[in-house]
């Protein structure tokens, strides 16, 4: 097939569009400009200048392309620059692959979408669970994710063959060495555990993440459907956390902060931001939905593109946390 990726020079399209150039996929990504472009060196790809707020870019982008597999997504910034790039940007994407004759389109969402914040503890979650009712309280990122997917399904009953594809947090080499479900950095030589460690990630490395991608792209039975990539292992935030301090050997201190602490804060936070004093941008309802302590399923995966994850997770986090460059990461994502 040829393939257009959007978002290709990111951690998980960069390495998407490896593997559908060796399989032998002609591969098309689409690029804002030079940065990150250096992730598809040697994969003989037909890179592209586009700009998901430049819809005649994307319909340029989209000419002659049996399938698209579409990651691109505002990672920060204000509203309005997510209004523009996830949910206008999808919409344009989706509107222009159903008039240029795509087969196939993979959306690329995130788990973060679903209802967590007034779950029990230990609640399982699958792709029949509810998308969360109110995600303007969760933040831009994922509001701007739902919104995106609403276009999705909207567009997949108007005769485009759409996938969607929820992953959990995606790791690995070259990605986010710590992610906030975890804690935060305070300062370089203070970290905050966020909660008592025990809530179980829902990791799942890169390259398994694209395995399920590439599925999605080609199983018949994947039209219209929705899947869960989550590699199933469990692993807690203190145990990550302990694997980072192993390989990094760095002396810091890690405390604890039980979570109504930090509601508590937030709450107030949110009072004080009523006055025009600065606020943190999470809400009490975002805190709540990010560290429930929840389980994530993808047995449908499994089930239904006989998805498997081939990394186990001890090697994946072998392999993140041995990468020559582990410092110079470190530094850069606290």
């Amino acid at each position: 097939m040829k393939v257009l990726v959007t978002g290709a020079t990111g951690f998980l399209g960069s390495r998407l569009v490896s593997a559908l150039a060796a399989r032998g996929d002609a591969v098309r990504a689409l690029s804002r400009g030079t940065d990150g472009e250096s992730r598809l060196q040697g994969t003989n790809t037909e890179i592209v200048r586009g700009d998901m707020k430049d819809r005649e870019s994307l319909r340029r982008a989209l000419a002659g392309v049996d399938a698209v597999c579409h990651a691109a997504a505002a990672m920060s910034g204000s509203w309005q620059e997510h209004v523009e790039t996830t949910i206008r940007g999808t919409e344009w994407m989706l509107e222009l692959s159903r008039e240029a004759g795509v087969k196939r389109f993979v959306h690329i969402s995130t788990i973060t979408v679903y209802r967590t914040a007034d779950l029990e503890r230990g609640a399982f979650i699958d792709e029949t669970s509810p998308l969360d009712p109110d995600p303007g309280r969760l933040g831009p990122y994922v509001h701007a994710k739902v919104e995106a997917e609403k276009h999705a399904c909207r567009h997949l009953q108007q005769g485009l063959p759409v996938v969607v594809i929820r992953p959990g947090i995606v790791f690995g080499p070259g990605g986010r060495l710590l992610h906030p479900n975890v804690g935060y950095f305070l300062t370089k030589k203070l970290f905050v555990l966020v909660g008592d460690g025990t809530n179980p990630l829902p990791l799942t490395y890169v390259d398994n993440t694209v395995d399920g991608i590439l599925l999605a792209l080609s199983a018949e039975q994947a039209v219209g459907q929705t899947y869960n990539l989550v590699d199933g292992a469990a692993v807690t935030q203190k145990e990550f956390l302990d694997h980072y301090r192993a390989a990094v050997d760095d002396r810091f201190v890690a405390i604890s902060l039980p979570l109504p602490l930090l509601l508590a804060g937030a709450a107030l936070a949110g009072r004080l931001k009523r006055f025009g004093l600065p606020s943190i941008d999470t809400t009490v309802y975002g805190f709540k939905a990010q560290y429930a302590n929840v389980r994530f399923d993808a047995a449908k995966a499994s089930r239904e593109l006989g998805w498997r994850p081939r990394i186990s997770l001890k090697d994946g986090l072998r392999r993140t946390f041995s990468m020559p460059s582990l410092d110079a990461l470190r530094d850069g994502h606290r």
